[in-house]
């Protein structure tokens, strides 16, 4: 067991105490699992709450998620639980991804040749150019931040094929704005 020095003696660094299985207020905890539940697991681990009650509200979060089709959730719930190198989250990405290729009119993924990616990337260069004639300032809040994750869809995504079909119905979007 790690030694607990005085704050004024632990370079002003207040000591880390595990919880005990039973030091967590039990009423809060239960309040928070009715709620958003990556919210609550987050709170649930500054409070004390044992891991396997955090893993069982997890797990039962995870699987409402992904069998509701809101993979998106479920990510995020498998990568506060298991990490982003875990099958759960992996599953629940690929996953995601095609719903998103569907929801966006493409075919399923598939290997691209170097051709096909070069092609891609110079369309979604000339689509930002279009943005960039647009100013972001004029718009309400709403498009602004529509906007952003638009740029980042573009500036990280993996898919190119989702990014230009973002940036495509994006730019859409503002050109209904203006007219």
């Amino acid at each position: 067991m790690k030694e607990e020095l005085p704050p004024e003696r632990n370079n002003g660094e207040v000591p880390e105490r595990p919880a005990s299985p039973e030091s967590y207020n039990k009423a809060e905890w239960n309040k928070l699992k009715q709620g958003d539940p990556t919210f609550a697991i987050k709170k649930g681990k500054e409070m004390g709450v044992p891991e396997e009650e955090l893993r069982i509200i997890g797990e039962q979060a995870y699987e409402s998620f992904f069998d509701s089709g809101d993979f998106s959730s479920a990510m995020r719930v498998a990568a506060d639980l298991y990490g982003m190198d875990s099958e759960k989250w992996k599953h629940a990405a690929e996953k995601m991804t095609q719903q998103r290729r569907k929801e966006y009119g493409l075919e399923e993924s598939k290997e691209l040749t170097p051709e096909e990616v070069e092609k891609i990337e110079t369309d979604i260069r000339t689509l930002l150019e279009r943005l960039s004639e647009y100013n972001y300032d004029s718009f309400d809040p709403e498009t602004q931040d529509e906007w952003y994750w638009v740029e980042q869809e573009v500036e990280a995504g993996k898919d190119r094929e989702i990014a230009k079909a973002v940036l495509e119905r994006f730019l859409k979007v503002l050109e209904g704005k203006v007219k």
